[in-house]
């Protein structure tokens, strides 16, 4: 029995987006001997993840080759909801603060 298994789509296509726990994790792309990252992971930059690895959802990892170096705490998920929303909000107001030239 596999780790995942993957739903795919009429076209024989695994969805890249999607919210569907049973299937795959949030917001994810699966491609050829994929790095599986579980939901709220935190990737350091610059850190080297093997191939077919998984990383485990609500770690922080890094190193080369990766290693986990710390636990996702509540404090990390409200600043990273907290900066992608800012986006979200900045994106909408864009538009209005255009100037004619």
């Amino acid at each position: 029995m596999p780790l995942y298994e993957f739903k795919k789509d009429s076209h024989g296509r695994i969805p890249l987006w999607g919210k569907n726990p049973k299937n795959r994790n949030d917001n994810c792309y699966i491609g050829h001997g994929a790095i599986v990252i579980g939901p709220w992971a935190i990737v350091a930059e610059g850190c080297v993840i093997p191939q077919k690895s998984i990383v485990p959802g609500e770690k922080i990892v890094g190193g080369v080759p990766f290693v986990i170096i710390g636990n996702v705490e509540n404090r990390h998920k409200e600043f990273w909801t907290y900066g992608k929303q800012l986006y979200v909000d900045l994106a909408r107001g864009y538009p209005a603060k255009f100037e004619k030239l």
